[in-house]
């Protein structure tokens, strides 16, 4: 969790996380505005258009 935030919250959620410990820190990473998974998908979608466009 304190290293890769994104990837245990999408990948443990949050039974997962608060069975190992990790919902806290979890749960106020996600209060952070710039932290909603909604962003997240659109950033990923911008960031493989830039990819493909590069590898094309």
């Amino acid at each position: 969790m304190a290293r890769y935030p994104r990837t245990a919250l999408l990948t443990l959620g949050e039974p997962g996380l608060r069975r190992l410990g990790g919902w806290t820190r979890a749960n106020a990473y996600l209060k952070d505005p710039a932290q909603v998974p909604d962003l997240w998908l659109r950033e990923f979608a911008t960031w493989r258009e830039a990819v493909d466009k590069h590898l094309a």
